[in-house]
């Protein structure tokens, strides 16, 4: 039996863990209902959590008390969403707004499906455990950028009230932007980014202060029984790590309102005008974060310096020089990975990336390269 102490000192035990142990009820839907040998296998994977316990308390605790979440909880119920459920969701969709559903191109399958509908429009599918709250924050936001006049998409005007719910899952509709030349991409990202932290200044709606880890942590407790405890408690360890760090992190930059995932795959064009999508995770929180992502891609990924600097310079600060750019590295690298964890099963190329990242950060090697394989936005 192991002994764990709470975030209140409180002790409990623990002989065998289950899922009904962390509050997890199968809902019965079809979603949810999954297959036996994934619920043996997380099963299992929270026994092994356990049993690390014993030799690491404080690593133990900081996983097990991420898996007592609701969230986490919400999200295994879902585990099985799939392209196939999400087109079905965007057809009703595209039905109860008025819209021809013949001819849906998937774009993007990740944290939600985005798919083409007609040259005009997309319909964006979030997952099931998306909450309607955080929905319609997001349609509220881009309401409020237009107010701002900040250049972002726009939501499509159609027969029925946004968002739109189909299939358990909620969506809107978006006019069709056009794809960059991303290379050619770089400068432009760096001033729509520095406009963007200027003009929400003056944003009027509430936002939530950013939250670092939740991320990663769901991540680990929803797709991390697929891997090896050693490697899922490795991670768990760094997440420990970082909070501490994150702790002693002093901003240079003005504290203020933060796209969450300020990336050049979230800029496209209209009428040749970068403009920024996807608000799921604007927050308040500090400026640094959103240019964290396009520094360490150059280097992780191998692209050309020169896109950097092209961007650093437009924006007007390069963050790398920034004391505490290491946290905030790993801090993305942590969320680049576990993102990475839930799509293991994809491909086989895509499984043996997650293994060159587990080897980055057995090593703690910042400079072995990495490949973009389904790469997306990986804060939210």
């Amino acid at each position: 039996m192991a002994v764990l102490l709470g975030d209140s000192g409180m002790s409990w035990s623990v002989t065998r863990p289950t899922l009904g142990e962390f509050g997890y009820r199968p809902a019965r839907n079809r979603l949810a209902v999954g297959k036996i040998r994934r619920r043996t296998s997380f099963e299992r994977h929270l026994t092994e959590a356990v049993s690390a316990a014993r030799q690491d308390r404080a690593s133990g605790r900081h996983l097990l008390a991420a898996a007592r979440t609701d969230e986490a909880r919400e999200s295994l119920d879902v585990m099985g969403w799939t392209c196939t459920d999400a087109r079905r969701a965007a057809a009703a969709m595209c039905e109860l707004a008025g819209l021809d559903d013949t001819k849906l191109h998937l774009l993007r399958f990740g944290s939600n499906a985005v798919f083409a509908v007609d040259e005009a429009h997309v319909v964006r599918v979030m997952r099931p455990t998306t909450s309607e709250t955080d929905v319609r924050q997001e349609l509220d936001l881009v309401r409020e950028f237009t107010r701002l006049d900040f250049p972002t998409a726009r939501l499509a005007d159609v027969a029925a009230q946004q968002p739109l719910k189909a299939h358990h899952c909620l969506g809107s509709v978006w006019e069709r932007l056009n794809e960059p030349d991303r290379d050619r991409l770089y400068r432009p990202f760096g001033q729509l980014l520095r406009t963007f932290h200027q003009r929400t200044d003056d944003l009027e709606l509430p936002l939530e202060p950013w939250r670092p880890l939740a991320s990663s942590d769901r991540r680990l407790v929803e797709s991390g029984y697929l891997y090896a405890s050693e490697d899922v408690t490795m991670l768990s360890q760094w997440s420990q790590r970082i909070a501490a760090e994150l702790g002693q992190v002093e901003p240079v930059l003005p504290g203020g309102v933060i796209h969450g995932q300020a990336e050049i795959g979230n800029v496209l064009l209209r009428a040749g005008d970068p403009v920024f999508i996807d608000f799921e995770c604007v927050a308040t929180g500090p400026r640094e974060w959103d240019l964290i992502c396009t520094a360490v891609k150059i280097t992780r990924f191998g692209r050309p310096e020169q896109h950097y600097r092209d961007f650093a310079d437009a924006y007007g600060f390069d963050v790398r020089t920034w004391d505490y750019y290491d946290t905030y590295r790993r801090l993305w690298e942590l969320c680049a990975t576990t993102w990475l964890m839930q799509h293991g099963s994809r491909s086989r190329k895509a499984a043996g990336e997650i293994e060159t990242r587990f080897r980055s950060w057995r090593e703690d090697n910042p400079n072995l390269q990495w490949s973009g394989v389904l790469e997306r936005d990986v804060s939210r």
